[in-house]
């Protein structure tokens, strides 16, 4: 049994043909964007706040079943949804994990996609705080469930046993899309808060030297930490964004 909680939904609103995607966090959720997504929504772009497979759940283990490639697809699928509401002009970004698929996707050279970028994006990922990060949100997780003390301990089991593996793929599949970065010709915006507790704040340079053919424009939040887009910077963040945003090559017809 579960002790009552509202799970996490993805967000869309329509507000015309430009449309922003944005992607959450590893372990996250489209709560983890949803202050950033409202703001956008507000200055008059649809928003889509999808969630990758095997997020927003009540058991972390539904995270590690699931594999690079699929929410790869996630991505892909997002896209389709919100060119099939009727948004024809997009701009992608993500949070953490979410940022190195928003990357992805714009190496795709997608006709439909005008822009996005990456906010505190750990593309090539060396050392981390991840590990131990998702067993605090293990722990935190399982006080939500009333199950034994033994299938509690089951589940944690079944993390350790997969978590490493499951990064290691998350690695490899980061450092491809570094290497094609050099494809992306839309302009690129990078945001990383220099008092990131999950990765090392300055590898966003290392991204930066990648992206040789667009635009780029980077910003470094000297107060924020890994969850910029609610930490006590996420107002100058939106404003960066926005004013990014404006400046996109979006078709007014």
């Amino acid at each position: 049994m579960v002790k009552k909680i509202t799970l996490p939904e993805p967000l869309f609103e329509y507000h015309g043909k430009k449309g922003v995607i944005l992607l959450h966090a590893y372990t996250g959720s489209s709560a983890d964007v949803r202050l950033v997504g409202r703001a956008i929504e507000q200055a008059g772009y649809s928003i889509y706040l999808p969630m990758f497979s095997g997020h927003g759940t009540l058991n972390p283990c539904d995270i590690l079943q699931q594999t690079p490639n699929q929410w790869q697809t996630d991505v892909l699928q997002a896209m389709q949804y919100a060119k099939s509401q009727g948004v024809t002009q997009l701009a992608i970004f993500g949070l953490s994990l979410g940022g190195i698929y928003a990357l992805d996707a714009l190496t795709l050279n997608e006709p439909a996609i005008v822009g996005g970028g990456a906010f505190c994006s750990p593309v090539f990922l060396n050392e981390s705080q991840i590990v131990p990060n998702f067993k605090l949100y293990t722990e935190k997780v399982l006080t939500y469930l009333t199950e034994s003390d033994e299938k509690k301990a089951q589940i944690i089991e079944t993390v350790d046993q997969l978590l490493p593996e499951q990064l290691q793929a998350i690695q490899r599949f980061g450092r491809e899309v570094g290497t094609k970065l050099t494809d992306v010709k839309v302009p690129v915006f990078l945001a990383q808060g220099a008092k990131d507790e999950m990765i090392p704040a300055k590898s966003v340079y290392e991204t930066a030297k990648c992206i040789t053919n667009a635009t780029l424009t980077l910003r470094w939040y000297e107060q924020s930490g890994h969850v910029i887009t609610i930490d006590k910077q996420r107002k100058e963040l939106i404003n960066d964004l926005l004013y990014f945003l404006d400046k996109l090559s979006w078709n007014e017809d």
